[in-house]
């Protein structure tokens, strides 16, 4: 809608396929957020690129989304997540985070318009079932360097 902020929610496989200057760019910061497991899982970058003040935080609502996405996962899939394993556990959040954000907007009149983006199949097939925008790395990358030359 007119009006409204484009925000972006980045998986860490996406976030490491940016160069470190377009991550630590002013305009990356202005318009990226990362769900607190994404910071995690980043590790000593998170420190190094000083990732925690895009931390989308964990509330309440974000983890009734959470519910509603994990809802979807078969018992017996393990493409969105493998806890087993110890891998994707940022990226049903990263769809929550999505939906929490929506429903947040559906009560303003111009607010935060949010997609994740994300080179994982399992991710992106997450948010279409659940109506969530996503881009890839590339798609994003070429729509900030677009915005910066502006």
């Amino acid at each position: 809608m007119i009006g409204d902020i484009p925000l972006y929610l980045v998986d860490n496989n996406a976030l490491f396929r940016f160069p470190p200057a377009m991550r630590t760019s002013n305009e990356f910061r202005r318009v990226v957020r990362l769900p607190s497991e994404v910071i995690h899982e980043a590790g000593q970058y998170a420190t190094r690129y000083d990732l925690s003040p895009l931390e989308y935080r964990p509330t309440p609502t974000v983890l009734r989304h959470l519910k509603v996405v994990m809802n979807q996962v078969p018992t017996d899939g393990f493409e969105l997540i493998d806890l087993y394993a110890g891998e994707g556990a940022a990226d049903p959040l990263l769809v929550a985070c999505a939906l929490d954000a929506a429903k947040q907007r559906s009560q303003l009149l111009v607010g935060e318009v949010y997609t994740v983006v994300s080179d994982d199949i399992a991710v992106r097939e997450a948010c279409e079932r659940h109506q969530v925008r996503w881009m890839s790395a590339a798609d994003f990358a070429e729509e900030l360097s677009q915005k910066h030359s502006d």
